[in-house]
């Protein structure tokens, strides 16, 4: 195995004018080792990544964060910048298409006092490439309008405060937070929300795992108008209306904002 070991980084704020751009780029040939001979071709690895950050925002704020290349992981904390950091790794035998498509990924972070955006640019895989793994991972204020745009691989949230929204076509979301509303869509894979104790849904919200299983931990205290369907559906609060193993919709508590959650193979709603 030859492996070639790859350091990108990209330091400082990321203006709206600017470019994508590597920043520094360290290639240490020191560092690669040829292995055992056979009798196919050798196998590489290329590797790096990238890193950002935005200016400071204000709360509530709606932060936007795109990347179909890989999973994406958000984290909120106490901070008032987004931070964010693209590492990748690169399999194959093509030692050209390797580096052209590693030189090719870019990150960039943006945004300033009500708005913040994550960006990546991930070019496809090549001949000789077998495999590439390509995780983002950001950390944004806790307190704002989350939205997540995936593709390829799964979306885990954490932490969070305000409203989100998550898609993504592959392998599934999980997320746990105090939210005011909620919308989150897998197209494949199992989706599952944790709403922290304090939560109060205000807004219409939802779940859909096209494909998969649906979770939803909900506080029994909130007021809402309740649709759960599916394959097989399990809700522990009292629901005033329709009860039956596929379909339970009615009122919990007073009523309210419509929380739609539907899993095409398991619905379960169930309390902290």
């Amino acid at each position: 195995m030859i492996t070639l070991l790859i350091a990108l980084s990209t330091p400082g704020l990321a203006q709206d004018d600017e470019e994508f751009g590597f920043g520094d780029l360290d290639i240490d040939l020191d560092d690669i080792d040829l292995g055992e001979g056979s009798d196919g071709p050798s196998t590489m690895n290329y590797t790096g990544g990238h890193s950002e950050r935005s200016e400071a925002l204000s709360e509530n704020a709606a932060v936007t964060i795109t990347h179909y290349g890989g999973s994406i992981s958000v984290r909120c904390t106490d901070s008032e910048e987004i931070s964010a950091r693209m590492d990748f790794n690169l399999e194959g035998t093509s030692e050209t298409n390797l580096k052209a498509v590693g030189d090719g990924i870019r990150l960039q972070a943006q945004g300033k006092d009500t708005w913040g955006k994550v960006s990546t640019i991930v070019p496809g895989k090549r001949s000789g490439i077998s495999t590439m793994d390509v995780p983002l991972s950001v950390s944004v204020p806790k307190n704002v309008r989350l939205t997540v745009n995936g593709r390829s691989s799964w979306i885990a949230i954490s932490g969070c405060t305000g409203t989100v929204k998550a898609v993504t076509s592959a392998e599934g979301i999980t997320a746990d937070g105090t939210f005011s509303q909620f919308d989150l869509r897998a197209g494949a894979g199992d989706v599952s929300l944790d709403l922290g104790t304090d939560s109060s849904i205000t807004k219409t919200s939802g779940i859909t795992a096209s494909k998969g299983n649906a979770s939803l931990v909900m506080p029994l205290t909130v007021d809402v108008r309740l649709q759960a369907t599916g394959g097989e559906v399990s809700v522990l609060h009292t629901v005033t209306g329709t009860n039956n193993a596929t379909n339970v919709s009615g009122t919990v508590g007073d009523g309210g904002p419509l929380v739609k959650v539907y899993g095409k193979e398991r619905v379960e709603v169930t309390s902290p």
